[in-house]
């Protein structure tokens, strides 16, 4: 049997029985819980390593929350927002930080100079749960519109050799939605994405993502807050000292952000979540929509 799912800005997804099929007669954005997010697992742990950071906006008021089935923070990593995990537990090590720990009843372990700041919550009953389950649906919700989308370009393999640089130009007024078997970015490559300043920017990648090491990331006439990746493979990997600018949504990949790698924007997995050493995921929300 079906099930009813409310979306903000789905349209005819409103109030329509769920059976697998998705319509939308008004324009789709991520969906406001998921757009609390700056970490968000699907199905899997969020791993913080050392030093690492998540959740800071640009300004110092937009501030991200890191969610999963799990979390572990390692010593002296920070989320500057709260850590919320549904149905496993929370780990700080020694130094750790976040702004609250709040589980839906498993344990919360904070070590040595750790801190949840004034929030350490186990019992369950936190709305903050329910706006972690509501996230993962709209997550998968707006993955599942995006691939549904007609492509406006369809290019090869996106590979950019070691120092060199590709261009993706938009050709459409409003929504491009340009798909290409995977993305792959060598040492010290640069991606450029150029359109209008009121373009937004779907890249559907059907494989896998990897960003190289010192690879990043420029933009000529989009925002940054336009851009986003879909990724229906089982990686995102972001190598070290790299910087990727735009969200990425990942409906079945583990994804990797290298030690000292920096992502301005959301990540989305649907598996686990790796930030390595001294690496910085800064919040900073999708704008993208969907007519």
């Amino acid at each position: 049997m079906g099930f009813y799912r409310f979306v903000r800005n789905a349209g005819c997804l409103i109030g329509v029985l769920i059976l697998g099929s998705v319509c939308s007669a008004s324009a789709t954005d991520l969906g406001s819980d998921a757009l609390d997010f700056d970490l968000l697992s699907l199905g899997a742990k969020v791993i913080l390593g050392k030093g690492s950071q998540a959740g800071l906006g640009g300004n110092s008021a937009d501030l991200g929350m890191v969610g999963g089935t799990s979390a572990l923070l390692q010593k002296g990593s920070q989320s500057v927002n709260e850590v919320v995990t549904d149905p496993h537990g929370i780990v700080l090590q020694k130094g750790a930080e976040a702004f609250g720990c709040i589980t839906s009843g498993a344990p919360i372990k904070v070590g040595a100079n750790a801190t949840c700041g004034n929030l350490k919550d186990n019992g369950g009953q936190r709305p903050e749960l329910t706006t972690l389950s509501n996230a993962i649906s709209e997550a998968s919700l707006f993955a599942d519109v995006a691939n549904s989308q007609p492509a406006s370009q369809t290019l090869d393999k996106i590979v950019v050799p070691k120092n060199g640089q590709q261009v993706i130009t938009n050709t459409e007024q409003g929504l491009n939605v340009i798909a290409t078997p995977s993305v792959t970015l060598k040492k010290d490559s640069v991606l450029q994405i150029s359109g209008a300043s009121g373009d937004d920017d779907i890249i559907l990648v059907h494989g896998n993502l990897n960003w190289g090491a010192d690879a990043s990331i420029s933009f000529n006439g989009v925002l940054t807050t336009h851009l986003m990746f879909v990724v229906s493979g089982h990686l995102v990997s972001l190598g070290k000292g790299s910087q990727l600018i735009g969200t990425i949504l990942a409906p079945h990949a583990t994804c990797e952000v290298g030690a000292g790698a920096q992502v301005i924007g959301e990540i989305i997995c649907g598996k686990k979540i790796q930030l390595d050493n001294g690496s910085q995921v800064q919040y900073d929300p999708t704008e993208v929509t969907i007519p």
